[in-house]
Formats: structure tokens, C-alpha cells, sequence
């Protein structure tokens, strides 16, 4: 037969399947009791956005409460361009701590190369010796490189002395 007979279509069909829409807490990805129509499938991903946002935001607020950040808007703006990366962040922080000390304190910052390509950095700042921040860090990426491609190359851990 031929293809071009057939109705085609572009296969962008932005609407969620009626049978897998998201669901928060234990019963995520459990069917709808009754199939939903497509004006309630575009008010369950509104809602669903909303809820998306607010928690990006409370995780942005505890990625606050634990690093330093940069005094312009760019980390903000990086870390809601990549979302996966706060909470990461904040599973880092823990083991940042653990490794350099628990009154350490961690900075986040941006860098950017010749190309363009931005890179998100995490610092901690180091009054000890080269030597202890080395053994410290070396400490961390135990933990760091045994996580499989949590930042992706987007994102690095580092110190700083001061």
C-alpha cells in the first residue's frame, strides 16, 4: 500500500496519555479511575506544573540555606535550566560537609569558557592547608565518582583557599 495514501500526522501530540498521567505520593503512575477528557488532561498538567514549580523553588531555598551562592542570578538560572541538579547539590552538601567539615563553608558559582559553554561549580572554602584540602576532596569524589553521572559534566566540586 502506499504511505502517502494514509493519514499522517506530525506524532507531536502533546496531550498525556490518559492512562499514565502523574500522580504525586505513592500512586503516581496508577491509572485514572474514569478517562479523562482533554480539558482535564490540561488541567492536571497545569496543576502538575504548579506543583513542579513550587518544589523547584523549596529546593532552591534549602540549595540557599546550604551554599553561598554567586551574587548575580546566574546559578538560579542554571539550576532551573537543569533541574535535576539541586537536589544533587543538596546530596552533596551533606558529604561536602562530612569530608571538609561540618563549619565549612560551600560556595556555588558559575564559570564559563572561551566557546560559550557554561559549568556550574561548587567550592569549598578552605582555610587549612593544600595538602588537607586535597585529602578532603580526594574523600569526596569516593563518593562522587561512584554516582552514576549525577551533574553530567555540567557541574564540578572543588576548593578554595583563603
Amino acid at each position: 500500500m502506499n504511505a502517502y495514501l494514509e493519514k499522517q500526522t506530525s506524532g507531536n501530540n502533546w496531550l498525556p496519555d490518559r492512562h499514565t498521567v502523574y500522580r504525586s505520593g505513592a500512586d503516581r503512575y496508577t491509572a485514572p479511575s474514569k478517562p479523562l477528557t482533554e480539558l482535564e488532561s490540561l488541567d492536571v498538567l497545569e496543576r502538575q506544573m504548579a506543583e513542579f514549580a513550587k518544589e523547584h523553588e523549596a529546593s532552591i531555598q534549602k540549595i540557599r540555606e546550604n551554599f553561598v551562592l554567586q551574587e548575580d542570578t546566574s546559578v538560579t538560572a542554571f539550576l532551573t535550566d537543569d533541574r535535576r541538579l539541586p537536589q544533587t547539590l543538596l546530596e552533596a552538601a551533606g558529604h561536602l560537609k562530612e569530608c571538609f567539615g561540618a563549619e565549612t563553608v560551600l560556595r556555588l558559582g558559575i564559570t564559563s569558557d572561551e566557546a560559550g559553554s557554561r559549568a556550574l561549580y561548587a567550592a569549598a572554602i578552605w582555610p587549612g592547608s593544600v595538602k588537607t584540602a586535597r585529602a578532603a576532596l580526594a574523600k569526596f569524589d569516593d563518593w562522587w565518582l561512584a554516582k552514576p553521572r549525577l551533574g553530567s559534566g555540567y557541574l564540578t566540586f572543588t576548593y578554595e583557599l583563603v
